[in-house]
């Protein structure tokens, strides 16, 4: 299931743009 952990870092990557972004 590596899957699973691809799913997780795209996610934490993402969110990690988000919340660099944001104040």
């Amino acid at each position: 299931m590596h899957y699973t952990l691809i799913f997780i870092a795209f996610l934490s990557k993402k969110m990690g743009v988000i919340f660099n972004t944001s104040p």
